[in-house]
């Protein structure tokens, strides 16, 4: 798929910043071909670093009352 084709062109040549509301575990079902989606995320994940962030959404406290 088209994701993969950006991962593997960008895979050891450039910086990927991906954002999900959903776990890494979870983005495996999120493929419909099960082959490009392992080697989709054995390239992300093989150098990379994970920021969880854990919390009451930010947007709850600035939204106008």
């Amino acid at each position: 798929g088209e994701f993969y084709e950006i991962i593997l062109e960008r895979y050891g040549k450039k910086s990927n910043i991906i954002t999900s509301a959903r776990s890494p575990e979870e983005w495996q079902a999120l493929f419909p071909d099960p082959i490009l989606g392992n080697s989709s995320l054995d390239r992300l994940a093989h150098s990379s670093y994970q920021i969880l962030m854990e919390g009451e959404s930010i947007r709850k406290q600035n939204r106008p009352k």
